[in-house]
């Protein structure tokens, strides 16, 4: 199986992973910095490193494994997400999928979920203003 794995290079997971895979696998890590896509120019819409060169297409992998979310404006990691849902959409198996990944990276997302489970989670005040924030303290 051909595994495109969304990692940073000097990762100890990736290592790991190229280490579990031996010659039974291949892994192909992409950073989620050179993540490009198109749209109307193919099926499938390739996803791309920078200058589009060296495109990885969903028929190109078996699957594909999120081991990181770098720090980006809100447009970049939307368009991360984007990029990710498209695989899924395409049947790609997409191992953590952007909906998960939403959740881990938004704490108050992860918190309304966890209470709405019926978990216990500390009281909590999300607001976006200083006053908000003091009043609620109060």
């Amino acid at each position: 199986m051909r595994f495109a794995i969304l990692a940073a290079a000097e990762s100890w997971y990736l290592e790991d992973l190229r280490r579990a895979a031996a010659e039974r696998h291949e892994i192909v890590r992409f950073p989620f910095t050179r993540l490009a896509s198109t749209v109307g120019f193919s099926a499938g819409g390739a996803i791309a490193g920078g200058g589009f060169t060296g495109a990885i297409r969903p028929v190109d992998v078996d699957a594909v494994l999120v081991r990181t979310m770098p720090p980006g404006s809100l447009e970049q990691v939307v368009l991360r997400m984007d990029i990710l849902a498209q695989w899924e959409a395409a049947k790609v198996p997409v191992l953590n999928p952007a909906r998960a990944l939403e959740t881990a990276v938004d704490k108050y997302l992860t918190t309304a979920r966890l209470a709405a489970a019926g978990l216990p989670t500390p009281r909590t005040v999300a607001c976006q203003s200083v006053e908000d924030g003091l009043a609620a303290f109060a």
